[in-house]
């Protein structure tokens, strides 16, 4: 059978709602084919990979022409606006016009059979005008080109109007459809989302800021909102009801109707405001305590208002009207209301997810993937150049460091990021992980002291102020501070996008949601220090769980404001011990699930059996020597966990922390000659990356991306090792750059120190290493001996009562160096 919807045309695709509208549809198996349609390629326009499209101007009719004839659609999704803030004149043709020349060309179009419209709830006024109660479909009165609160409302009112009136119900007699069309209208409210510039930027930015203690009006009226999953939701059953419900007895029609769309429960506008900054970590926020505002009398605004419409009445001498004015007065007074029980009943609509965890969501993709200068300043449209001295891609704390060191030298350095500057330690690691960790550390540490412990009593920590600390530390996921200090005290040029290698020290980057690639080059070097990603294992029953909420990743975990009630931790090695250590401190039950025979399987036997004791002890089910054999999935947040053995575990949110691979996939590395993307990229002593026998030196990789030593501190050391060689050979082989080498080193002949790294585990206790385990020792061909010793002793019981701890030094006997230091202990 073929597809219901066959090919669908989506106008406006580039646009907020279209492009998730063509996500939705390209991904559903309904529909054969997604066209969509833009009217000029920008810069940071979102593109889906499985969807064609074409470059058009639907005011122009010649257009609109050759465009159906080229694709056939089976169906129209018309979703293209100007926006609310255009000006009249924009409004008109777009909105008005654009829509009345679709629908007469789809009309008399062969294969279309349905066009959907994408309208807005301000294309009908309030009949009652007093917000007491939701305004229904059936008592909305449609504004006209002559009547309506502003361009915006009137032109679309006027468009909807057409739309509804273009509906031929009668079904033709053959396969042609022309003179034959089937239309619905769908009204939304303020639609909210990721990619939104209009309400969920605005207000994402606006955290931390003045806007935040101000309010203009007394907050009396009721808004309708809708979060963007939901809305686009509403158009999918839409587009599907309007063809099938001309094949079904009784059904109740779609064809000729208008459906509001909305999260169903209103929320007055300021309150939402405050949802959303208290999401977004506004610190002005204690606990659900909202912060004091000053209220500004909506007279005071009217008044100003009036002054500010007369003068721009006097200086554009009356030729533009300043709609967005009493728009926005207007939109707070009266507010929108809107039911969506008619899109219930006849579409089988319900919101996704309510207006909280809408606001949620939207923040957590803001807090990932927007910075103030994303598209903007960081472009590599922008760029006023395009050759570097050295080019790093990556940006992190260890492109950081390296950056800072070439372009102090002198270097001109371009960092290419495509994510968060300031990369997974500050953002998604180190930081966070260690700020939730700390609260419970020191909670603990009073509560082993007697003095303190009788002050905390049966106390428990406030698990609100410990997410609240966390999102402070790590700047509400923005990087604008981070960028300020580290890239501004450096002077490099920071490029936004995924960078890739293109060819011998040429560096391609696409950013975020585009298609078209920019490239640069580097005179010297290219860094790579794109770090690791995460392991997700082939588990039947996996791909079922919800990514973000019922399946968590490192990043998931360590940017929850939410505690999960039944936790299954799969991986025992420091993510895992160190997220079953939190997890259970504030109340989650969590089984730790771990495939070798002890916990944190890199850490000597007898340091990993403490802290194993310690979890167990705080209520952690830890499970050894186990596998997972599959997951059954029950219901939202609700799933089985199997084991190999057979045994049987409930959980609600799964997190994945099996391990880590290098960031070396789809990065061109076929281009210059090298294999194994996906694997660690292998180097020399200096971190010079191997390509030909012949080819001097310049590529080189740093951090998790070449697999030694996978820590920040370790990829900091490996920074400055790869920085000085290129340094040394500059001055060497082009003293008339005059480079100034910062440390003065050759370090052509740098040491091994892949097993002679620090590091720590934050479990309760610690565990500090450094060097070999005797195990690696021996397995290296060492002749160790390993010295042991415990804590219980005097000095060790200032810290605490009854505090296990133990230490091993693994001493070579021809030479009785230390290979190995290892300490558990508290404190």
């Amino acid at each position: 059978m073929a597809p219901l919807l066959g090919t669908v045309l989506v106008t406006g695709g580039g646009g907020f709602l279209g492009s998730h509208i063509v996500d939705a549809l390209a991904a559903d198996p309904e529909c054969a084919q997604v066209v969509a349609t833009y009217r000029q390629e920008r810069p940071g326009q979102h593109t889906n990979p499985l969807t064609t499209y074409h470059v058009c101007d639907v005011t122009d009719r010649d257009q609109i022409v050759a465009l159906l004839e080229d694709v056939n659609p089976d169906i129209i999704v018309h979703t293209i606006m100007p926006g609310a803030f255009a000006p009249p004149e924009a409004q008109y043709h777009v909105n008005y016009v654009s829509t009345k020349q679709l629908l007469l060309v789809a009309r008399d179009h062969p294969t279309v059979r349905a066009l959907v419209y994408v309208s807005s709830a301000e294309a009908v006024g309030l009949a009652s005008g007093l917000n007491t109660k939701p305004e229904t479909e059936e008592d909305s009165v449609l504004c006209t080109l002559e009547t309506g609160s502003n361009p915006y409302a009137r032109t679309k009112g006027a468009a909807d109007a057409l739309v509804l009136a273009s509906n031929s119900p009668e079904r033709p007699s053959k396969a042609d459809f022309k003179g034959h069309l089937l239309t619905t209208v769908i009204r939304f409210p303020g639609i909210y989302g990721p990619r939104d510039s209009m309400i969920s930027e605005r207000f994402y930015s606006m955290a931390n800021t003045l806007g935040t203690r101000i309010q203009l009006g007394p907050n009396k009226a009721w808004h309708s909102w809708v979060y963007i999953e939901s809305a686009v939701y509403g158009v999918v059953l839409a587009t599907k009801a309007l063809l099938e419900g001309q094949h079904k007895d009784g059904h109740l029609t779609v064809d000729g109707e208008a459906f509001f769309i909305t999260d169903e429960k209103p929320i007055k506008f300021w309150d939402f405001a405050s949802r959303f900054w208290k999401a977004a970590g506004d610190r002005a926020w204690t606990g659900e305590t909202r912060p004091k505002v000053v209220i500004i009398p909506l007279w005071f605004l009217w008044f100003n208002l009036m002054l500010m419409a007369w003068a721009y009445n006097i200086f554009t001498l009356g030729y533009k009207e300043p709609g967005f004015i009493w728009r926005n007065f207007e939109y707070m007074r009266k507010g929108c209301w809107y039911s969506s029980d008619k899109a219930n009943k006849r579409l089988g609509y319900s919101p996704v997810c309510d207006t909280d965890e809408g606001i949620s969501r939207t923040v957590q993709w803001y807090q990932r993937n927007w910075s103030p200068n994303h598209k903007k300043s960081y472009h590599p449209a922008s760029l006023t150049k395009t050759s570097f001295d050295i080019i790093i891609i990556g940006g992190g704390p260890v492109a950081n460091f390296a950056e800072a060191r070439l372009a102090k030298a002198g270097l001109s350095v371009a960092v290419v990021q495509h994510e968060l500057y300031g990369g997974e330690c500050h953002f998604f690691g180190c930081i966070p992980s260690k700020a939730l960790l700390r609260p419970i550390e020191a909670f603990e540490a009073a509560r082993a002291i007697d003095g303190a412990r009788e002050a905390i009593g049966n106390n428990k920590l406030n698990v609100a102020a410990v997410f609240a600390r966390r999102d402070k530390i790590v700047d509400v996921w923005d990087d604008r501070n981070w960028i300020s200090i580290s890239n501004g005290a450096s002077g490099a040029t920071l490029v936004r996008g995924f960078g890739r290698i293109a060819g011998v020290k040429t560096v391609s980057i696409q950013p975020h949601g585009e298609t078209q690639k920019y490239n640069i080059d580097a005179n010297v070097a290219v860094i790579v220090a794109t770090g690791s990603t995460h392991n997700l294992p082939a588990i039947p029953g996996i791909e079922s769980l919800e990514k973000g909420t019922e399946l968590w990743i490192n990043r998931d975990a360590v940017a929850a404001n939410s505690v999960p009630e039944n936790l299954i931790i799969l991986g025992a090695g420091a993510v895992g011990s160190e997220m079953a250590t939190f997890y259970a401190a504030i109340g989650s039950k969590v089984t730790l699930i771990s495939s070798t025979a002890e916990i944190l399987p890199k850490v000597e036997h007898e340091a990993a059996k403490i802290v194993r004791n310690s979890l167990e002890a705080c209520g952690v089910s830890v499970r050894l020597s186990s596998r997972v054999s599959k997951i059954e999935k029950q219901a939202a947040n609700s799933f089985i966990v199997v084991l190999s053995n057979g045994e049987t575990i409930p959980g609600s949110v799964l997190l994945n922390a099996t391990g880590r691979r290098p960031r070396t996939f789809d990065f061109g590395l076929d281009s210059i000659g090298l294999v194994g993307e996906g694997q660690p990229l292998k180097t020399n002593a200096s971190l010079a990356v191997a390509i030909s026998p012949d080819t001097q030196p310049w590529l080189y990789a740093i951090g998790d991306v070449n697999g030694l030593g996978p820590t920040t501190h370790m990829g900091i050391y490996q920074a400055r090792i790869a920085s000085n060689a290129i340094l040394t050979f500059l001055q060497n082989t082009k003293p008339s750059l005059n480079i100034s080498n910062p440390v003065g080193i050759n370090v052509t002949e740098a040491k091994d120190f892949t097993n002679t790294f620090p590091q720590v585990v934050f479990t309760e206790p610690n565990i500090a290493a450094v060097g070999h385990t005797l195990a690696s020792a021996e397995f290296a061909g060492l002749k160790v001996r390993a010295v042991d010793s415990d804590f219980n002793i005097p000095g060790a019981w200032l810290y605490g009562d009854a505090q296990p701890g133990w230490a091993r030094w693994v001493i070579e006997e021809k030479t009785d160096r230390l290979v190995e230091l290892k300490q558990s202990k508290f404190g």
